[in-house]
């Protein structure tokens, strides 16, 4: 039924915890067989990391600001890229994309 991987990318910059974690409990919520999250953190911020490795997703951080979002995305297009087994398809998702689930069954 599903043959293509996928990566879903979670833009960040400034948002706070309670409304990022509400976005990646949402995108743990998506259900497809070979799904990888990762959140792009412009801020570079360490709790960022310890939340995404909380969750058990990808977190990936840039050292420059250079094209603000898009410049957060395209450096994570090129991370992927590098990557031995390629991603073809790459939505992404901002923070406050989903309401907050009740439990966190599942995953």
């Amino acid at each position: 039924m599903f043959s293509s991987r996928l990566t879903s990318f979670i833009t960040t910059y400034n948002e706070p915890s309670d409304v990022l974690e509400r976005t990646i409990i949402g995108g743990t919520d998506i259900r497809y067989p070979r799904l990888q999250i990762f959140v792009l953190d412009d801020g570079a911020r360490n709790w960022v990391r310890q939340l995404c490795e909380l969750h058990e997703i990808g977190y990936l951080a840039r050292s420059d600001k250079e094209h603000a979002k898009a410049g957060n995305i395209n450096h994570a297009l090129l991370a992927r890229a590098r990557h031995p087994i390629p991603r073809p398809l790459v939505p992404y998702l901002t923070p406050i994309s989903f309401p907050m689930r009740t439990s966190s069954s599942g995953r």
